[in-house]
């Protein structure tokens, strides 16, 4: 099973602890001042006056593996993100035999980060917090962040940097975390990469980490991904090791 008492604790946390937009109407007067395509980005996925989305929370289906020698094993799952307050809890079943099959937990909430994978939902097979992991947690919330643009308005938090016609750096910082990222747009505006540095758990170190969007659909006011993917970019070869589609799509809902 994916939820229990204490996972379904940590979601109501995470919903009581996102906060209420002080300026719920978006308006393209916000955005004047943008780099060229991060501009065409926003006229790409917003609406004007549309209401600020608080939460929301996907179920999603997919590839994933561990290592690059491994066969691909389905996976499905369902997560929540705190669109406000940087937040998001992510649970998944990945069946990799017949016989087998594990639980992960990851999230990023209370501004700590943490992975957790059992087998059977029952034996702790890997565990996973610290500096390290809450840096790659975030960076996790802030790559997910193209399924509510608004989170990715400038602020005091975040501010965007002019490259050229077809990217544009992004600059967040958190709760003493930093992050870099250079953002990638298509022809109608949408964003197709995000590319940062990030905490890998297996190598111990930071690598190149891209995550991938495609098959944008209108959804609530707001242009979306339907389909994403991780890739990471080790210095002799790259692993592409997660394709996600997400099956549904809810939002500014609080759990029973």
């Amino acid at each position: 099973m994916l939820f229990n008492n204490r996972n379904t604790n940590a979601v109501k946390t995470l919903f009581n602890l996102s906060k209420e937009n002080s300026d719920p109407i978006f308006s393209f007067d916000k955005i004047a001042d943008l780099p060229e395509p991060v501009k065409k980005y926003f006229h790409f996925a917003l609406t004007e006056r549309h209401d600020y989305i608080n939460i929301i929370s996907t179920r999603f289906e997919g590839l994933f593996r561990l290592k690059e020698t491994q066969q691909w094993s389905s996976i499905n799952g369902v997560d929540y993100y705190s669109v406000n307050c940087p937040g998001f809890i992510w649970f998944a079943k990945m069946k990799t035999s017949p016989l087998f099959w594990f639980t992960v937990k990851d999230y990023y909430l209370q501004d700590k980060g943490k992975a957790l994978a059992k087998a059977y939902s029952l034996f702790t097979v890997a565990s996973a917090e610290g500096p390290e992991i809450d840096q790659g947690a975030l960076s996790r919330w802030l790559s997910s962040a193209v399924l509510f643009p608004k989170a990715l308005l400038p602020s005091d938090n975040l501010t965007w940097e002019s490259i050229n016609k077809n990217s544009a750096r992004l600059l967040f910082s958190y709760k003493d975390i930093k992050i870099d990222a250079v953002i990638y747009f298509g022809r109608s505006g949408e964003i197709v990469r995000f590319v940062t540095d990030r905490y890998c758990y297996e190598t111990n170190k930071f690598e190149k980490w891209t995550a991938y969007y495609k098959s944008y659909e209108d959804y609530s006011g707001s242009k979306i991904p339907t389909e994403v993917g991780a890739v990471w970019h080790f210095p002799t070869k790259h692993f592409n090791y997660a394709r996600f589609r997400f099956t549904n799509i809810d939002s500014n809902t609080k759990p029973k």
